[in-house]
């Protein structure tokens, strides 16, 4: 505290001397507060040692995140060492032993006598845990095997590429002369066990560890092979799959039974656009997103199975995209861009299922928008578009069941396939298969629930199609929180549910199990704790404070919160949060600024520290200042998306009307991208607000709604009817309502100052819909100033040279308007010139 005060006494004197810099007095303020920024920061990421006493963290400072830390949690508060930048990759081993690598130099650690042995030059390694070695590949392309101690084991030389399973199999491919090797590594020696003079492109283990794949080009024409290496008899296997003109990738799937392979070579076909011919767009295209990216994709499929001479190539004309399953018999086939009409944000599509055996298709789908795979079982889960359920097909019994239950989210097959468990915000549900039944599991009811660490890989690249369940071998954990942000934690093994920790009412941002499970880490925040790590001992239920985090933030103690309920007019009872100024004086009136995007009460237990944020937006560095900030709920009604921030706001701005220390005169409103839309229409209606300040925002949804989204690549459609705007339906069968919602027909209203910015290289918000404002402003003789940032995007990112001024000017703008701070330039010349 005394060193706050004396910061405080330092800035004073600085301010008496603002006049002879030529700076305004809250610049001088703003470059004291960004002085502190180096100070703070949030430890994340965790990592575990196998025996579970050695855990790592990374410091997350506003603009870099690469300092490592490792701690013993023998001993609290006393992190063991700080690695600085020299962590591109990390692994715990054998014997206290931690390898790190980054900037061309590897360090093998002992974690206990802190000796390091140094390896320079090093451009890659990897960890063997499981049998305590490690690889280092050099910068002159050797790559040495060494045990956990740092001794040497083995080398080979000239690698070009390796791959390893992480336990034993590791293969190098040497280059020699114009000759490809691929070699066998051991810690005793090293077996030739192919080679070639083709291109090899890429070189992977399947997930069996049974085979090496290898990409390969002919030397002297564009012929693709795919060569498979069996790791222990190695036995070869070539398989020729046609042209590798503009070949992008090859994917190879091993099927669980191991005696097939699904093969998906991906081209990029170029379509170079002349300038002398016009580009032709066609309504029925269901792929726009080519158009941004100038390549359409074309996938040719092979299924190879062992014995066999030719791969077999899929029939890909009237479905040109397929998908593996668990069952080696059967391939999910679709179009993705069939009839796509572009109002969901991914295409809904047909499922079909293809025997390959039989050579058949048969539709098992229709509107499928989200497709999940059993990763051990014959059953498939499609999410119903239009219905909004789940609907489970059961591929032997060639059956398909409706789960007659609204409202479930994110879907994981069990380890043995029999039960399906659903997140959802009501607890977490469990479908047993067998019996046809959904039942709420105990103690989760009311809760919304999120299973923290499961497997689920895509099995498509082009639509959310994924094979999803909980490890078989792994303890699952699963988090639960409650309406006012308490949290507590499930752990699940093999059916089995036991509660790890109690309701807590800090933000658990992670939460990570020893292999046993007796022993749990987290990280945890309040709006005034700052973030830590606490170690919990499940068996004795005892919680301590592994490490304290940052010490340095010595105020953030003295942050005091209030949780604000109002309703709106359609009756929904909503919350704000209400944070008052530090060094609070009951006695004083002070500002208040209003920051509006969605829900955001759930931010109540988040940790805010001065960082001067990509967007502007500083809320502790805005209560240091002086300024009561308020964070209130928006839902959107049936009244649209404007009008009910609108109505939502004013509800809430409403339920401060008895607390006297806020300024009712002296309010302003801040909101960026979806914000900033309702902070621009906002500004065409109310009257309630002194000032406002807009970023990345929306003038025109009408004019956005039939635009092209750069990013995505797909028109608007889907944003609106499917997306944040939550509109019910098309422009066409509800013209009145978006032109009602539309902030650019009203701007005429507009009755107080407001400050627009934008990233120029914005391609989510396109930037010139803040110039349309201001056009608008302009036509209008309204008092408005903006801000292009040419290298800018939708937000202006971490300490850039951008995002520092828009901080400074936001917080001038703030002081001039709601604390009569007028020696601003820039804003004068707005100001006093246009009244």
């Amino acid at each position: 505290m005394v060193q706050y005060l004396l910061k405080l006494i330092v800035l004073w004197l600085t301010c008496l001397f603002t006049c002879l810099s030529g700076q305004s007095e809250t610049a001088i303020i703003y470059d004291s507060i960004r002085k502190t920024y180096g100070h703070y920061y949030k430890p994340g990421n965790l990592q575990l040692s196998p025996d579970g006493r050695w855990i790592s963290l990374k410091k997350q400072f506003k603009n870099s995140r690469d300092t490592l830390l490792i701690l013993d949690r023998k001993k609290a508060d006393q992190p063991v060492m700080a690695l600085v930048k020299r962590n591109d990759y990390f692994s715990f081993i054998k014997d206290h032993k931690l390898l790190v690598a980054g900037e061309r130099t590897a360090e093998l650690i002992d974690l206990i006598s802190l000796e390091k042995m140094i390896y320079n030059d090093t451009k890659q390694a990897s960890a063997l845990p499981k049998y305590h070695h490690f690889l280092l590949w050099n910068k002159d392309n050797r790559l040495s095997l060494y045990g956990s101690s740092g001794n040497l084991l083995n080398e080979i030389e000239k690698v070009t590429h390796y791959v390893t399973d992480k336990q034993q199999l590791i293969f190098a491919v040497c280059k020699e002369g114009g000759a490809n090797r691929l070699t066998l590594l051991t810690d005793k020696k090293a077996i030739p066990v192919y080679e070639t003079d083709s291109e090899i492109r890429r070189v992977e283990l399947t997930n069996s560890g049974k085979y090496v794949t290898i990409t390969e080009i002919l030397k002297d024409q564009p012929q693709l092979i795919v060569t498979l290496v069996n790791t222990k008899t190695h036995e070869i296997t070539h398989l020729k799959l046609g042209d590798s003109t503009y070949l992008n990738s090859v994917k190879i799937v091993e099927t669980l039974d191991g005696n097939s392979f699904f093969i998906d070579v991906d081209k990029q076909i170029r379509t170079d656009i002349e300038y002398d011919i016009p580009d032709i767009w066609y309504a029925n295209d269901g792929n726009l997103k080519a158009k941004k990216t100038g390549s359409n994709a074309k996938n040719e499929y092979y299924l190879w199975k062992l014995g066999m001479l030719e791969p077999h190539k899929l029939p890909s004309i009237k479905y040109p995209l397929f998908a593996p399953i668990h069952n080696p018999r059967y391939l999910l086939a679709f179009d993705a861009y069939q009839d796509y009409n572009y109002v969901t944000h991914f295409p809904v599509i047909k499922i079909q299922l293809y025997d390959t055996v039989i050579k058949k298709f048969t539709e098992i789908f229709d509107q499928s928008e989200n497709l999940v795979a059993s990763p051990v079982s014959d059953h498939l889960l499609s999410f119903n578009y239009l219905k909004k359920k789940w609907e489970l097909f059961d591929i032997k019994l060639q059956q398909k069941l409706m789960i007659d239950a609204l409202n479930l989210d994110r879907p994981f097959f069990d380890e043995e396939g029999k039960n399906i468990y659903f997140e959802s915000k009501n607890g977490l549900l469990r479908f047993n298969i067998g019996l046809k039944k959904l039942e709420v599991i105990k103690n989760t009811s009311g809760l919304s629930s999120t299973v923290l660490n499961f497997q689920s890989p895509y099995i498509s690249n082009y639509n959310s199609i994924r094979a999803s369940g909980l490890y078989p071998d792994k303890i699952t954990v699963i988090k639960l929180l409650d309406s006012i942000n308490k949290t507590s934690f499930l752990s699940y093994h093999k059916g089995t549910f036991k509660e790890i920790i109690p309701s807590v009412s800090n933000l658990v941002s992670e939460m990570v199990l020893t292999a046993e499970g007796n022993d749990a880490f987290s990280v945890e925040e309040n709006f005034n704790l700052p973030t830590a790590v606490y170690y919990h001992d499940l068996k004795r239920k005892k919680k301590s404070v592994l490490f304290s985090g940052n010490k340095k933030d010595d105020t953030a103690a003295l942050m005091r919160q209030e949780i604000i309920h109002y309703i709106n007019s359609d009756g929904k009872s909503l919350k704000g949060l209400l944070y008052y100024p530090m060094r609070f004086n009951p006695f004083k009136k002070y500002p208040l600024i209003v920051s509006i995007y969605k829900i955001q009460h759930k931010l109540s237990n988040v940790y805010f520290y001065p960082n001067g944020d990509a967007v502007g937006f500083d809320l502790r560095s805005l209560l240091d200042q002086g300024y009561f900030v308020y964070l209130p709920d928006i839902v959107f009604g049936s009244k649209g998306p404007g009008l009910s921030a609108l109505d939502c706001v004013d509800s809430s701005i409403d339920a401060l009307s008895s607390y006297k220390n806020i300024d009712m005169q002296k309010i302003g409103l801040t909101g960026h991208s979806m914000g900033g839309y309702e902070t621009n229409f906002i500004a065409t209606y109310s009257k309630l607000f002194a000032a406002y300040i807009a970023g990345s925002a929306n003038s025109d949804i009408v004019r956005t709604y039939f635009s092209y989204h750069n990013d995505t690549g797909n028109p608007y459609f889907w944003q609106f009817e499917n997306g944040q705007y939550e509109m019910p339906g098309a422009f066409t069968d509800y013209k009145e309502l978006y032109v009602k919602n539309n902030p650019i027909y009203n701007v005429d209203q507009i009755s107080s100052p407001i400050l627009l910015w934008t990233g120029m290289k914005d391609e989510n918000v396109l930037w010139d819909h803040t110039r349309e404002f201001f056009g608008g402003m302009v036509r209008n003789r309204k008092q408005a100033i903006a801000l292009f940032y040419p290298k800018g995007d939708h937000n202006l990112g971490k300490d850039t040279a951008e995002s520092r001024d828009l901080n400074l000017r936001n917080l001038e703008w703030w002081n001039y308007f709601l604390k009569d701070m007028h020696d601003v330039e820039w804003i004068n010349k707005q100001i006093k010139k246009g009244r």
